[in-house]
């Protein structure tokens, strides 16, 4: 793991690995704690601090369903916001 002024940072994505973008709005609040972290963090990127917050998030909902396997989608997304109901 490289490590920056003694502190380890950890890496979550293998070399080489394909990354897509994704576009999406977040509150001005969730911006801004995550730029702080990163800023306060050596090494620390912003795209990484993202992704393994998402991957947290999902790896706890996940735990919501034991034993079940989340399809892969099967069409793509619709853009913009829900239907209100």
């Amino acid at each position: 793991m490289p490590k920056k002024n003694g502190l380890e940072i950890a890496r979550f994505m293998p070399d080489g690995a394909k990354k897509v973008r994704l576009t999406s709005y977040l509150s001005e609040e969730v911006v801004q704690a995550a730029k702080n972290y990163v800023y306060a963090t050596p090494g620390a990127t912003l795209s990484e601090t993202l992704e393994r917050a998402l991957r947290n998030f999902l790896a706890k909902e996940q735990q919501k369903f034991p034993g079940k396997v989340i399809p892969d989608a099967i069409t793509k997304l619709k853009a913009g916001r829900k239907p209100s109901v």
